[in-house]
């Protein structure tokens, strides 16, 4: 009774590392995505607001 006689199944566990090995990347990605989309909209609110200052 020592030792196992029977491998333990550890698939779950395998597909779960596999799910968060992809999904951080696709997080990381998407929020450069947003942060993009962010700055874009700040610099023509800038530039809209330097026009007005004219």
């Amino acid at each position: 009774m020592l030792f196992q006689q029977t491998t333990p199944n550890t698939i779950n566990y395998m597909l779960l590392g596999f799910a968060v090995l992809l999904g951080l990347p696709l997080l990381y990605v998407l929020s450069f995505v947003l942060r993009q989309r962010n700055l874009e909209k700040d610099v023509e609110l800038i530039e809209e607001l330097k026009g007005e200052g004219r």
